[in-house]
């Protein structure tokens, strides 16, 4: 029995000898690196990060922090993407960082995140990033000394060939401060034929992003033509690229997910035969400071929506939910409104305004005419008017 014990607390003192303590660094490693998966490799101001990302050493779940301004090179000069094949997030150390880039936009053949960086798209022929089917995380990201926009393309490039991986399905979120263009759910396009996205696409803008996205595209688009005298010109502003859903389609499904004012306008056309989705869930009010066109559905999780004046649905009969506590002002949709499914929650139609539900109803409903103010219209209901 003694025998027996002693082999016991044996192998238990063996199994504790061989642990790390949770958050002890091995050498060379970074503290917490167990638990990311990844070590934490280091840039400084001058070096270039293609170079570095090439290594063998570097590893998906890798985290490389920029300190000062890094570069990465346009080494062909054909304005190719540069490709990141590596899950790797790259962030700016003690909170900023600044990253020169040469090549014609940037590919994703893996999942990865910018953190705290200025983003410097050099080159005239294709200031994108392109998620390209992966996962694609902007956290206080803002455009780099050139001033152009940075613009993201959920799909790929068509038109070129390229070393591209596509991934599931594309995600794209933004968090805090972000400084951007345009976003699309599609492809970019080099040569003017065409291509179809078919994979399914999420974008979100997360509870604490802020700053300012020009339009969310639910389409591809076409790359801007720019003249060769002005290719390298820093101070020569392209046009973003030209969305066009019948030419540059998306034919999986599309979600945004949208919060506060952050983004101006969204059209959901997708050229296929299902356009984008809209979730909104803010704190507040959004007073007409954002403009919804061609919808497919709309579900209002929090907040009080007015949706801005052109705002439209894609068909006659969109899908509408609104969750209790939230409140969806219709007034800009037109007079005559026709809705398959409803569900729910605190609605607002204008004085003449008329809303048809075609499908099934479910959830308690409000209705204000008008506006609501201390749980009353704003305006009186038109006498013999159905509503």
């Amino acid at each position: 029995m003694k025998r027996r014990i002693f082999s016991f607390f044996l192998a238990c003192a063996l199994c504790m000898g061989l642990m790390v303590p949770s958050g002890y660094a091995l050498d060379g490693e970074d503290p917490g690196a167990n638990a990311r998966g990844g070590k934490t490799h280091t840039l400084n101001d001058g070096e270039y990060l293609d170079l570095e990302l090439e290594k063998a050493e570097i590893q998906d779940g890798d985290i490389i922090e920029i300190n000062g301004t890094v570069h990465v090179n346009d080494r062909a000069s054909n304005s190719d993407p540069w490709i990141i094949n590596k899950q790797v997030t790259i962030r700016g150390k003690n909170g900023q960082g600044n990253i020169d880039i040469r090549p014609g936009g940037i590919l994703l053949n893996a999942d990865v995140t910018f953190e705290n960086l200025e983003l410097s798209l050099a080159n005239n022929v294709r200031n994108v990033i392109m998620a390209n089917g992966h996962t694609l995380v902007l956290d206080n990201v803002s455009k780099g000394s050139t001033g152009r926009p940075i613009h993201v393309m959920c799909g790929g490039v068509t038109g070129r060939t390229v070393n591209s991986r596509p991934g599931d399905q594309s995600e794209v979120l933004l968090k805090n401060k972000v400084s951007l263009g345009n976003l699309y759910a599609g492809s970019i396009d080099s040569s003017g034929a065409g291509n179809q996205f078919d994979l399914p696409v999420t974008i979100t803008v997360d509870s604490t992003a802020s700053g300012r996205i020009e339009h969310i595209y639910a389409s591809g688009a076409l790359e801007t033509y720019v003249d060769r005298n002005e290719m390298l010109n820093p101070h020569y502003q392209v046009a973003p690229p030209t969305q066009d859903p019948a030419k540059f389609q998306v034919t999986g499904p599309v979600e945004i997910h949208l919060y506060g004012s952050v983004v101006r306008e969204v059209d959901g056309r997708t050229g296929g035969d299902r356009n984008a989705s809209v979730v909104y869930n803010g704190s507040g009010d959004l007073n007409e400071s954002l403009k919804l066109t061609n919808i497919a559905n709309l579900t209002v999780e929090s907040g009080n929506v007015t949706p801005a004046a052109g705002s439209s649905f894609a068909g006659n009969t969109p899908n509408l939910s609104v969750t209790p506590g939230a409140i969806l002002n219709l007034k800009n949709f037109g007079n005559s409104l026709d809705v398959g499914i409803f569900h729910g929650g605190t609605i607002i139609l204008g004085e003449q305004q008329t809303m048809r539900i075609q499908g099934t109803v479910s959830g308690n409903t409000k209705v204000g005419i008008g506006g609501l103010f201390q749980n009353a219209s704003t305006a009186s209901p038109l006498g013999g008017h159905t509503y």
